[in-house]
């Protein structure tokens, strides 16, 4: 039985890596498990970043990406709880992804060279499997290629770009979009915009994420400055989200149904 979101109590809680080990030793220990989903199938669009695709397992690819940054990356945590109007309540700490160590806010808002991966991964429904993957890079302008080099180089891997035009900051944005009939062809004003990725949490009356035009879209951005610029990447398949929010959302209606409810035995 479906009950309206507001009626439904939602604890999340973000943990960084940090404060994890300090929690483990507090958090009660979690029974409640979610069933993972056959593999899903080879990912139809040719678009990467770093040579990953999602529909890898997260975890797998961590170390290579760790390897090409020279650094960490540390699991995101959120900590839920949801509880039905009857009080039967779900619980669990899920991996929503990977951000790289030692990168902040100051960090992107400096002027230092930098680079940072962030991954968005699915719940065990789906294997903790890439959902989105994006990459940040500040470099000195001698090191990298100018825009319109680096927009010919994603021509030849994937011919012309679904639009082209300038991002929310006014850097130069080249466009991706994969649709369930293939990639789609060039437009005039710009497709599947404003769409973004955050990672699960419950919701029993979401929206959609996204259009179902929108199967998944690979996007470069170019921010020009005198001396170094910055470059980046990102590719969210929402085909995979989409299946990821609505089985989850579906195993935890159904664990804290009130069907088949046994009495405790607490002291009383």
């Amino acid at each position: 039985m479906l009950y309206p979101s507001r009626i439904f109590a939602l604890t999340t809680r973000r943990l960084t890596a940090a404060v994890c080990v300090l929690l483990v030793a507090t958090a009660p220990v979690l029974a409640d498990d979610l069933t993972p989903l056959p593999a899903p199938d080879a990912r139809p669009y040719p678009y990467k970043v770093l040579d990953i695709q999602p529909g890898q397992v997260a975890a797998d690819i961590v170390p290579q990406l760790e390897e090409h940054l020279g650094g960490s990356l540390a699991p995101v945590i959120m900590q839920q709880a949801v509880t039905s109007p009857q009080g039967r309540q779900f619980e669990a700490d899920i991996t929503i992804g990977y951000e790289t160590m030692g990168v902040s806010l100051y960090t992107r808002m400096g002027d230092q060279p930098y680079e940072e991966v962030l991954l968005k991964n699915a719940t065990p429904v789906l294997e903790g499997r890439v959902i989105s993957i994006l990459r940040n890079m500040r470099q000195p302008n001698a090191g990298l290629p100018d825009p319109a080099e680096l927009t010919a180089q994603l021509e030849d891997l994937y011919g012309p770009p679904s639009w082209v035009g300038p991002d929310p900051i006014g850097a130069r944005m080249v466009k991706y979009v994969w649709t369930p009939s293939g990639q789609l062809a060039p437009q005039q004003e710009e497709p599947c915009s404003r769409l973004t990725y955050k990672g699960y949490f419950f919701d029993n009356n979401r929206e959609p994420i996204a259009p179902p035009e929108c199967s998944a879209v690979f996007m470069m951005s170019y921010e020009t400055e005198a001396g170094q610029s910055t470059v980046r990447f990102s590719l969210i398949d929402f085909d995979l989200a989409r299946q990821d929010l609505e089985e989850t959302d579906r195993q935890i209606l159904e664990q804290i149904s009130d069907e088949g409810v046994q009495p405790s035995d607490m002291k009383l």
